[in-house]
């Protein structure tokens, strides 16, 4: 199976509803389109924060985080502000 890993940018209200909808959904995703759907990393503005929607996933405040990871194909952005 193929797995396609994800980098979000965001974890507020549009973040977290990002997650919740893949985690709910991942048996279906992966049925009709053979892809695993993984987040691999968040981008946060305060990795120290609790974020209990985002539990297991790594959170960062580090865009070269991202940016380096050879293994994330897709960068999701849904942070709010200017």
């Amino acid at each position: 199976m193929n797995t396609v890993k994800i980098a979000l940018l965001g974890a507020g209200t549009v973040g977290s509803g990002v997650v919740r909808t893949l985690s709910m959904n991942a048996d279906m995703i992966t049925g009709r389109s053979g892809t695993h759907l993984e987040i691999k990393r968040i981008l946060v503005r305060d990795a120290k924060k609790h974020r209990p929607e985002a539990e297991g996933i790594p959170l960062t405040d580090n865009f070269d985080e991202i940016l380096n990871d050879a293994e994330i194909s897709v960068v999701v952005e849904v942070m709010g502000g200017l």
